[in-house]
Parts: structure tokens; sequence; C-alpha cells
């Protein structure tokens, strides 16, 4: 019984202390408090407050460092809660509004990653994500080539070309099924194609992809040419 009671004061203590800390988000005319207590509002997953905490912010201050801050930590809530689109909206305003700031390669890797995890695992179905994962990573490199984030974008852009190109040899394999072998020699071609610049020596398996590919290039030349005569 001692031991609840001693459990039950220190909650009314630490529920006391929390509350002083409070601000009036609406009323209060500084930033810093305002992004402080959504913070604490992170810590105590309450997201809810924390989000109206950090939109307070940007409605009334937007110049503050503290609301460019808050762009950030607004998408990394979205992110562990594995909301990857919404997490992706909030790194791609942060990256627009202020592409000087000196997080925003934090920010560009985030985004590809968004857009890498919500890329679907089957080939057969959209991989529009994967697109956008392999843009921003090469943004990303491209703009802060000395960043710590460029060997993460690498690894990503070589995980992401070897899908896209994946689904190209599908895509070929059906059109060959069905005898279209003009439509099935684009697919495979695209493969060789320098926006996916699959290298020999990333993977074993671009490797053999690429050598598949020569291969069924072939083939269907050869096949086309048949036809034609």
């Amino acid at each position: 019984m001692k031991y609840l009671k001693t459990i039950l004061l220190l909650v009314l203590i630490t529920s006391c202390s929390t509350s002083k800390n409070l601000v009036d988000v609406e009323s209060s005319q500084d930033p810093e408090a305002i992004y402080t207590q959504a913070l604490m509002h992170l810590e105590n997953k309450d997201e809810l407050e924390a989000t109206e905490a950090f939109e307070e912010l940007k409605r009334r201050f937007p110049q503050s460092r503290f609301t460019v801050l808050s762009e950030l930590k607004a998408g990394d809530m979205e992110f562990q809660n594995n909301n990857y689109s919404a997490a992706a909206v909030y790194y791609s305003a942060f990256s627009e509004l202020y592409p000087r700031h000196k997080m925003v390669d934090y920010a560009l890797h985030q985004k590809a990653l968004c857009y890498f995890k919500d890329t679907p695992k089957k080939i057969a179905r959209d991989l529009s994500p994967a697109i956008l994962a392999l843009q921003t990573s090469r943004k990303l490199i491209t703009r802060y080539p000395k960043s710590e984030y460029v060997p993460a974008a690498k690894k990503m852009i070589v995980d992401t070309k070897l899908k896209l190109a994946l689904k190209e040899a599908s895509i070929g394999n059906y059109y060959l099924r069905k005898k279209s072998y003009v439509a099935a020699l684009k697919r495979w071609e695209k493969i060789k194609n320098p926006y996916y610049e699959l290298d020999n020596n990333e993977s074993p398996e671009a490797k053999e992809l690429l050598k598949t590919a020569q291969e069924k290039i072939n083939n269907l030349n050869s096949l086309i040419g048949e036809n034609k005569s």
C-alpha cells in the first residue's frame, strides 16, 4: 500500500511539473517555447498536440528558425510512424523552402528513404516511388557530394536501379511470350539505357541481368530480322 502511494505521488509531481512548463501555443509570443513544448508532446507520444504546436509555429512565426526545425521534426514524426508519403511532403517542403539550410542534405536523404520504403516489394506493382527515390538520391549526391549521407544514397541508387531494371525485364518477357518482339526489344534495351547505368561491378544480380539483357537483345533482333525477310 505504501509502495502504491509513493507511485501515485511521483505521478502527481511529474504531472504538475509538466503542466507548469506548458505554454498557450495560441497566445505565446515565444517561438522557442512553442517548439520546446511540441518536443515535449512528442516525448509523451502526444503527436496530435505536437502537430498542432508545429502548425501554430508555421502560422505565426514563419521566419523563425524554430519553424524551420519544426518541418524536419514533423517529417521525422511521420517517418517513425511509417507514414512515408506524409513524411516525404514535410522533407520536400523543408528542402524547397530552406535550400541553404545546413540540414537540407538530411532532408533529401530522408525524402529519398521515404520513397524507397514506399516502393512495393513486388515488381509487378507500380514502382513510381522507386523512380522518385532514384531521382532524389541523385540530387543529393550532385548537390552535396561531401555529405555524410552520400554512401547511403549510392547504395539506394544501386538497389533502386536494379529493381526498376527487373521490372523492365519482367515486362520484356511478357511481350516475348506474346511474340510481340519489337515491344519486348524496347524493354530489354531500356535495361542497358544510361538512365539505369547498371554496372557489372555493382552486384552479381546486376551483372547477370546485363548479360541476360544482351542475349535477349541479340535473339530479338534475329527474330525481328527473320520476320521481315
